[in-house]
């Protein structure tokens, strides 16, 4: 696959980066949202991982541990998104832009 490839396959957003448990206290990053391949739609911070095989293990990790408490994962994320102030940050800069004529 050539670098034209990846770069085509995904498209520029801003994310969040770091958290409150880590050293950075979230800061805002470029991130890439996949438009093809296993990863389709879904928000990653290199476009070739869009391509990358996906970890079986992982991946049922992960729907275990989301179907266990789906309510109290959507009311903290919930009040991150609303009360961080890089989340808002970031909400902004992925509206788009309008075009003057």
């Amino acid at each position: 696959m050539r670098i034209i490839e990846v770069l085509e396959a995904s498209r520029l957003i801003y994310g969040r980066s770091g958290g409150p448990g880590g050293s950075h206290k979230g800061k805002v990053s470029r991130k890439f949202r996949c438009q093809g391949g296993p990863r389709k739609g879904r928000i990653v911070a290199n476009p070739s991982t869009c391509y990358a095989p996906i970890k079986a293990t992982a991946k049922k990790t992960m729907t275990i541990t989301r179907a266990r408490k789906p309510k109290m994962s959507a009311f903290k994320s919930k009040l991150t998104k609303k009360g961080s102030s890089v989340s808002r940050a970031v909400k902004n800069l992925n509206k788009p832009r309008k075009i003057k004529n």
